[in-house]
């Protein structure tokens, strides 16, 4: 199995459409972004999600008591950090009940030495820009995450298409995928057709791989 996740999600309807695709969870963005929604669209979002499909709140640099907060009130199972959070405010909001997702932007071979430091329960692998957290729809020079590969805790995102999945799943073994922009007609409004290709093809990439 391999955990899939389709992240940017705005409305309803695209997490409908995401879940009956046989995705296993959907990104919720609360920072700068055209995907970014508040609280109350979240909740809605989560009401229109059937049980077992798992909610992650997307933050920068948020707060603790934002991240509960809007973790309690929008009804997520995890909060992905993208900023340059401490492994204290990791820990803590791991003690207040959200499981973490901490998202490593690699830029070179030092990106993934911060895996030492922060207890998650996961560990994102994404594209570096200076221009963007990310959603960039740029791959990240894979060679140099090759030391992580089959771990058993790492997603990999930053380019993915239902194009390239199955190569992705192949050179990393990973617990995971993420793709956002690739599976959209425009920013923030998913293309449904993609969406299925992508879940499609990652299940056919990874029932191969045994």
């Amino acid at each position: 199995m391999v955990f899939l996740k389709v992240c940017g999600i705005t409305g309803p309807e695209d997490a409908r459409a995401a879940a009956g695709s046989g995705a296993d969870a959907i990104g919720l963005l609360f920072t700068e972004s055209p995907r970014r929604i508040g609280v109350g669209r979240a909740r809605e979002i989560s009401a229109a999600l059937p049980p077992g499909v798992a909610k992650v709140g997307v933050f920068v640099n948020a707060s603790v008591k934002e991240v509960l907060s809007t973790a309690r009130e929008a009804g997520l199972d995890y909060a992905q950090l993208h900023g340059e959070e401490t492994p204290r405010t990791v820990a803590e909001i791991r003690e207040g009940g959200v499981r973490v997702i901490k998202a490593l932007r690699v830029r070179d071979e030092s990106s993934l030495v911060l895996i030492r430091d922060y207890a998650a329960d996961l560990y994102l692998l994404d594209s570096w820009s200076k221009e963007a957290r990310g959603g960039t729809g740029e791959r990240f020079q894979w060679g140099l995450a090759e030391r992580v590969r089959g771990y058993d805790n790492i997603l990999i995102s930053g380019g993915i298409t239902p194009e390239n999945v199955g190569e992705a799943l192949e050179f990393f073994e990973p617990y995971g995928v993420d793709a956002s922009s690739s599976l959209e007609q425009a920013p923030g409004e998913k293309d449904d057709e993609r969406v299925r290709r992508f879940v499609s093809a990652a299940r056919s990439a990874a029932k191969s791989r045994g």
